[in-house]
């Protein structure tokens, strides 16, 4: 990932006039955030919450993060990484850029998807 596309996801992630999740039938999602637990455990992700945690990690340069593309939409670049969850789980996150913002396609504990 370049640093100006990190650069740019860090900024949409930040506001939330800039960020959305993909729930029309062509941009499928398994958006559920609120189903995972903090890593501290303290308590599970809120939809802010959710967009605060994704905006660390892309500041995080020691995560990879992987480039795809999508077959919906076909051939729509995206970005997904796992990171650390609670008690030894692995969070799943997928985003893409949308016209003007971000797209979140995935928040949810990881089952090896890409």
């Amino acid at each position: 990932m370049s640093p100006e596309i990190r650069r740019q996801l860090i900024e949409y992630c930040g506001s939330s006039r800039t960020r959305v999740v993909g729930t029309w039938p062509d941009l499928p999602s398994k958006w559920r955030p609120d189903t995972v637990r903090t890593p501290d455990g303290f308590g599970m992700f809120t939809r802010v919450g959710a967009w605060d945690f994704i905006g660390e990690c892309l500041e995080d340069e020691n995560i990879q993060i992987y480039e795809i593309l999508l077959d919906r939409p076909p051939g729509k670049r995206a970005w997904y990484f796992t990171v650390p969850g609670h008690d030894g789980t692995m969070i799943y996150i997928k985003i893409h850029f949308g016209p003007s913002n971000v797209v979140g396609r995935s928040f949810h504990i990881s089952n090896d998807e890409k």
